[in-house]
C-alpha cells in the first residue's frame, strides 16, 4: 500500500489551486487579491485531503467538486459582478491543466508525478500567456498618451505603441519610455546642453537629479548606442499611473517621436 503524507497533499494542492485562481484573475483581468486567492486555495487543498480519507469516495463525485470549486471562486472573487463567469473560467482552466498533465504523464511514462504536473502547468501557462498577449495586442490602440512629471514640470505627448520595444532597466525592472529630446524639453530648465549621453549623465548627476539617471545600452537599425534614462517623479500611460524610466533619444523616432 502506498503511503500518502497529508502535508504533501496539502502543500501541493495549495500551490496548484493558488496558481489556477491567479490564472483566472489574469484571464479575466480581475483585480488581484492574493490573500483571498490563498484562502480559496486553502479550501481546495483541504477538500483534496478529505477526498483521500477512508469512506470519502463520494466526495470525488461531480456535485461536491462543483460546490467546492464554487466556494473557492466566491472566496477569491466574491466582489466580482460576473462571478459565474469566473467560476466557469476556473473549471475550464482546471480541466486544461488536467489534460496537459495527462499528456506529459503519458509522454514521460511517470504517471501523475510532480514533474509531470509541473511540466503540464508550465506548458499551459506558456500557451495561455501567448494567447493573452496576442488578444491584447489586437485590442489595444496603436498609440498611447504619455504624461511625465519631473520636479514640478510636465511633458505630455503621444507615443507609438511598439511591440518590438523590449528595453527594460535590468536593475529596477522598469520599462523604458523612449522619447525624442524635443518632446521632453519642457522637463528641463535650462535646456539640456548639446552633449553626449555620458556627458549628460555627469552633468545631471551633479544637480537635483543625482541618483536618478543612468545609461542603458540599446540597439536599433543604426546599431548599438547608449541611452540616457531618467526616473521621473510620476508618469502615466493613457491616464494610468505607472513606474517607468524615460529615455532621451537624440535622433528621430518617426511621426510620433516617442515609443512605448
Amino acid at each position: 500500500m502506498k503511503t500518502i503524507y497529508a502535508e504533501a497533499v496539502l502543500l501541493e494542492n495549495l500551490l496548484w489551486d493558488y496558481l489556477l485562481l491567479r490564472g483566472v484573475a489574469l484571464v479575466r483581468a480581475l483585480p488581484v487579491h492574493r490573500g483571498r486567492c490563498l484562502l480559496g486555495a486553502a479550501l481546495g487543498s483541504g477538500f483534496a485531503l478529505l477526498c483521500l480519507l477512508p469512506r470519502s469516495a463520494w466526495l470525488c463525485s461531480p456535485l461536491p467538486i462543483l460546490a467546492v470549486s464554487g466556494l473557492m471562486c466566491t472566496l477569491s472573487y466574491g466582489g466580482e459582478r460576473e462571478l459565474f463567469r469566473s467560476w466557469g473560467s476556473f473549471l475550464a482552466l482546471s480541466a486544461a491543466f488536467g489534460g496537459s498533465v495527462l499528456l506529459w504523464s503519458r509522454l514521460s511514462g511517470e504517471g501523475w508525478s510532480f514533474r509531470a504536473r509541473l511540466l503540464g502547468f508550465v506548458s499551459l501557462a506558456g500557451l495561455l500567456g501567448f494567447c493573452l498577449r496576442r488578444i491584447e495586442e489586437r485590442r489595444r490602440s496603436p498609440t498611447v498618451v504619455c504624461r511625465v512629471v519631473l520636479e514640478g514640470r510636465t511633458a505630455e505627448f503621444t507615443a507609438l505603441r511598439d511591440t518590438g520595444n523590449r528595453l527594460w532597466d535590468p536593475l529596477s525592472g522598469k520599462r523604458v519610455l523612449i522619447a525624442e529630446e524635443a518632446l521632453l524639453s519642457p522637463l528641463f530648465s535650462p535646456p539640456l546642453p548639446p552633449m553626449s549621453a555620458a556627458e549628460r549623465l555627469l552633468y545631471l548627476g551633479r544637480g537635483s537629479l543625482r541618483g536618478r539617471c543612468r545609461l542603458l545600452s540599446c540597439s536599433s537599425l543604426g546599431g548599438r548606442s547608449l541611452l540616457l534614462c531618467i526616473r521621473p517623479d510620476r508618469a502615466s500611460i493613457d491616464g494610468e499611473e505607472t513606474e517607468l524610466l524615460v529615455g532621451i533619444f537624440e535622433g528621430s523616432l518617426g511621426e510620433f517621436g516617442a515609443l512605448w
